[in-house]
């Protein structure tokens, strides 16, 4: 039991972990460093990849919940509702994003800027939001 219940809070600790990194460290530091022209398809394969490791690692933290939860030692409701979050990411969020960002990638062609500020407002598009 004890090794179950380590291997959910490791889970969980790896879901919220990664995700910090993935959005709040390492992408705005690659966003300054490469540039939107060569940033943007890296992020595009990275979040393809993060989505499905966060898919399969929700999925497992579920599992382990479950388990604990049929020995009423957890409650599983917010389990639950982070997996379907998840599984909404990996099934429509993500595919609607990288699908967007492919449209951004052709509309940006040589558009190298570094600014973050202008980036997180204005997305992937070449337009302003009040254009």
């Amino acid at each position: 039991m004890n090794s179950i219940l380590a291997l959910d809070q490791g889970l969980t600790g790896f879901t919220v972990g990664v995700t910090v990194y993935f959005f709040f460290i390492q992408s705005p530091k690659l966003g300054k460093t490469m540039g939107k022209e060569k940033f943007v398809p890296l992020m595009m394969a990275l979040t393809r990849t993060w989505a499905k490791t966060m898919f399969l690692s929700s999925t497992a933290n579920l599992a382990t919940s479950l388990y604990l939860s049929s020995n009423g030692t957890m409650n599983i409701y917010i389990v639950a509702i982070g997996w379907m979050a998840m599984a909404l990411n990996w099934f429509v969020v993500v595919p609607a994003a990288l699908k967007a960002g492919a449209q951004s990638t052709r509309e940006r062609k040589g558009d190298n800027s570094k600014d973050l500020k202008e980036f997180a407002v204005n997305g992937g598009g070449g337009m302003a939001v009040n254009e």
